[in-house]
């Protein structure tokens, strides 16, 4: 099930810091990271499928990253969830995020969670039907593919748990994204396949991972076309950095 870490405002110079492992059909097609929309200018992977995408930046600075809720019906004539990303993308900051976010009507969308930041202001959302939109104070926050109060509340609380670790020890930004990349190789080693963070089930599990570390003048985006455990995570900081820039402020 797909994983979404974010360190809000915790490392100076850094505000905004993010692991997102993405699971999925290992059959669904999908690209690398890459220019995703020219006005805003926005970067990362993209699902061949129906044309989104799950995570990426824009030449403002705001990340914007979704995960599926798993449990109930598909309904396949409702808008792609990932296009709701590329929507996302298209806005300034969390602010307009937030209240994008709080005018979605109901029953457009299959179930999501979704999570924004521009590094000053971030918002967590959770769609069900209907909207709940909150912002979020100072910390680490995480979303996967379980409702919040569910049985599989455990991984997003580990996620979370793994994260602080990290960010507590204030590392430098290459040891912050070594250790990130630890993390987003982890396994469970008993129970359910799903709760790793990195998730093997034949036909299903972690198609890729990103890191991404942005602070003002400062843009590192990795990522592993793959299971972690078993792909290298490839440098795009340069290829981001070109297209959407880094954030100013």
């Amino acid at each position: 099930m797909c994983t979404l870490v974010l360190a809000h405002c915790l490392l100076s110079g850094r505000p905004l810091v993010v692991l997102a492992n993405r699971d999925e059909l290992l059959s669904r097609p999908s690209s690398p990271p890459g220019l995703l929309r020219s006005t805003p200018a926005a970067f990362g992977g993209r699902d061949e499928l129906q044309g989104g995408t799950w995570c990426g930046i824009n030449a403002s600075g705001l990340f914007v990253g979704l995960t599926n809720l798993a449990g109930g019906p598909i309904d396949l004539s409702r808008r792609s969830r990932g296009r709701l990303v590329l929507d996302l993308l298209g806005l300034r900051d969390a602010t307009q995020a937030a209240e994008s976010l709080e005018r979605l009507q109901a029953d457009v969308y299959n179930g999501f969670n979704v999570i924004a930041s521009d590094g000053r202001t971030a918002v967590r959302a959770q769609y069900d039907g209907t909207a709940s939109v909150h912002m979020l104070e100072p910390g680490v926050h995480a979303a996967t593919n379980w409702r919040d109060k569910s049985e599989g509340a455990a991984k997003r609380l580990r996620a979370e748990a793994l994260v602080r670790e990290v960010v507590e020890a204030e590392p430098d930004t290459d040891t912050l994204l070594a250790d990130l990349m630890r993390v987003g190789r982890t396994h469970e080693r008993d129970g359910d396949p799903r709760a790793s963070l990195c998730c093997h089930m034949g036909g299903y599990g972690t198609r890729s991972s990103t890191v991404l570390v942005a602070g003002p003048g400062e843009l590192r985006f990795l990522h592993s076309e793959g299971a972690p455990c078993r792909h290298p995570y490839d440098d795009y900081s340069s290829r981001a950095a070109e297209l959407v820039g880094a954030p100013t402020a």
